[in-house]
């Protein structure tokens, strides 16, 4: 167990405390970005992204969906895309998708 005084680690000779703060503010900006979504030629402008997004980050645009900056990447969009349209960089590209039974699609 690690005690509270001994939770930080040096940087370039300086200290950063560890507090849920913190890294709360590192998680935010370094992974929770929506700047790595984007949709291929397959999206068949279905809306289902747009009306999964349990933050309503996601409008329509031309048929095609745009990604606001309140996403929690939380990939709802991703896995309800009837085409696996919706993307995420590479990391997502000849994945899988999980299929909720319960969603009604």
């Amino acid at each position: 167990l690690i005690s509270k005084e001994n939770t930080c680690f040096p940087a370039m000779k300086a200290v950063i405390p560890l507090s849920n703060e913190n890294n709360q503010s590192l998680f935010n900006r370094f992974q929770m970005s929506p700047k790595h979504f984007y949709v291929t030629d397959d999206c068949i402008g279905c809306r289902r992204c747009e009306k999964n997004c349990p933050m309503e980050n996601i409008t329509m645009s031309e048929g095609k969906p745009v990604w606001g900056m309140n996403c929690t990447s939380c990939l709802a969009c991703y896995h309800v895309c009837p085409r696996q349209a919706v993307q995420y960089g590479k990391r997502t590209k000849g994945k899988g998708q999980y299929f909720n039974p319960n969603s009604g699609y």
